[in-house]
């Protein structure tokens, strides 16, 4: 036995669940046919019907493209890049080999694991399947004949074989009867721990190339990787780059949130969900639910972030609140920053922030706090990008204003920047000598972890967001230009202040 006992276990109360969970219809012989021939067509009717205890939410388009792409296809080279909770798992090593085998089109598949124990569990749900789903048996006859999931390998009445592997191993020789392999999957191999090592996974991908694909048979090769793409240098990078341009290669990508931001799977998941999941952690999110990791630390370090008792406002040589926004007004859109940065001789000091996916008024009554948290002790400049500083945003500035009896003075940011990357990357060397502290009053907060995040996510290339290291270099570029004395232009938003501050 090739499975842990615990796994058995687990398949035994999987097998009574679907015996309690899988009725019949009462049809004639016409209409059996009729509806056999009808599910046959159309995968989604076929996996709802014969796997309902799979189907927790309806079928989603993806999974229809993904089936229709690998039955059209006999020489396919799939990768599914799919968010974790997409059921791609499901649908590549059950649902899809299941169809393709009651349509006459699979003998020999081979389901590969990130070690053997996992492809056994996955072959054994088919097995499962197999002996103890009364409407398989009902449309399609007894299936079993010899062998065992949990030995890694069982082949049905029909003649169709089943072979779990561990990824590496030797799968040279696979062979029953007549039959060579024609449906191998590589389900979820990558990991954490070998993305780490790229010799490992340079290896990986030539296992694949060469003694995995090396099984095949003329005839049908239909190859499917499924996975999450966690990092860089992982086997789905490596095999996608490998293939891009070729014919037969298919890649779909789904990420959890469309660029839209509507959910990809929206009969499962929704958008607001989704949002919520990002808020956990951003990094975490992008690599899990987006496709698009992110290593940690590629320009400013976690041990660079040091956090200190903040000074009384007072003490400082300069103070500047630099606002960052986005034009949407949703709170499902670009992150909207905003820090507040005291200058002491030569430090920089984070005294708080905002940085939040949130309305304009959100962000606008955060600046009126903001100012009126600091107003009796110390002067501060508030900053904000000079294209922001339009109709739309003063007319949220002014109703604000209007509503608190006095309108903020916002100062435009009217440098012509150079490139994004360096100037943030320029910031680095302030956080690696110490130059940079954190209020130690807000470590935990949020705003504070968001922030902290995007500077830890920050990178040449990465579509992640960095909203609050471009409002924290524009925060400290104007606390240099405050602290040489240098003088700037004030725009006043609406109406002339009623107050002086």
């Amino acid at each position: 036995m090739k499975v842990s006992e615990q796994s058995m276990q687990r398949w035994k109360e999987f097998c009574k669940q679907l015996k309690g969970n899988t009725d019949i219809l009462t049809e004639t012989s016409a209409e059996k046919a009729e509806r056999i021939a009808c599910l046959l067509k159309d995968y989604k009717l076929f996996f709802e019907y014969y796997f309902h205890e799979h189907a927790t939410a309806p079928t989603a388009p993806f999974h229809e493209d993904i089936a229709k792409a690998i039955l059209k296809n006999k020489q396919i080279r799939a990768i599914v890049e799919a968010f974790r909770g997409s059921a791609k798992s499901t649908h590549c090593c059950i649902g899809i080999p299941f169809w393709l085998m009651m349509r006459g089109e699979l003998k020999y598949m081979v389901l590969v694991g990130q070690n053997e124990e996992k492809a056994c569990k996955l072959i054994g749900d088919i097995q499962a399947h197999l002996e103890n789903n009364s409407r398989i048996i009902y449309d399609f006859g007894e299936q079993m004949s010899l062998g065992d999931w949990a030995d890694g390998e069982f082949t049905t009445k029909n003649g169709v074989t089943f072979t779990a592997l561990g990824l590496g191993q030797s799968p040279r020789g696979l062979r029953k009867g007549a039959n060579r392999p024609d449906y191998i999957v590589l389900d979820d191999a990558d990991s954490k721990k070998l993305s780490k090592n790229p010799k490992l996974v340079k290896e990986a991908r030539e296992w694949v190339l060469r003694d995995l694909l090396g099984c095949f048979d003329v005839g049908n090769q239909r190859f499917v990787l499924c996975n999450n793409r966690i990092s860089k240098t992982s086997i789905l990078t490596l095999l996608a780059e490998e293939w891009q341009g070729s014919a037969n290669f298919y890649h779909k990508i789904i990420n959890a949130l469309t660029p839209k931001g509507e959910s990809a799977w929206a009969s499962k998941y929704t958008a607001e969900y989704w949002q919520e999941k990002q808020k956990e952690s951003y990094r975490a999110f992008q690599a899990e639910y987006m496709n698009n990791p992110i290593e940690e630390g590629t320009v400013f370090q976690a041990d660079w972030f040091r956090y200190e008792k903040a000074l009384p406002l007072k003490q400082y040589q300069a103070l500047v609140c630099y606002c960052d926004p986005s034009f949407k007004d949703k709170n499902t859109n670009d992150y909207k920053a905003i820090v507040l940065l005291g200058m002491k001789d030569t430090e920089v000091h984070l005294l708080d922030c905002f940085v939040r996916q949130s309305t304009i008024s959100d962000m606008v009554k955060y600046m009126y706090d903001c100012y009126e948290a600091t107003k009796n002790e110390a002067s501060v400049d508030f900053y904000m990008e000079a294209n922001f500083v339009q109709d739309m945003l003063v007319r949220y500035f002014h109703e604000e204003g209007e509503k608190r009896g006095y309108q903020l003075r916002l100062r435009k940011d009217t440098r012509k920047k150079p490139d994004k990357f360096q100037r943030i990357e320029n910031l680095s060397p302030l956080f690696e000598s110490g130059k940079v502290v954190f209020n130690e009053k807000r470590r935990y907060s949020a705003d504070f972890k968001k922030l902290e995040e995007q500077f830890l996510c920050f990178e040449k290339g990465s579509r992640t967001a960095d909203d609050a290291p471009d409002a924290f270099e524009g925060g400290i570029f104007y606390l240099e230009q405050k602290k040489r004395g240098e003088k700037h232009n004030i725009t006043l938003t609406g109406e002339r202040s009623r107050r002086r501050f």
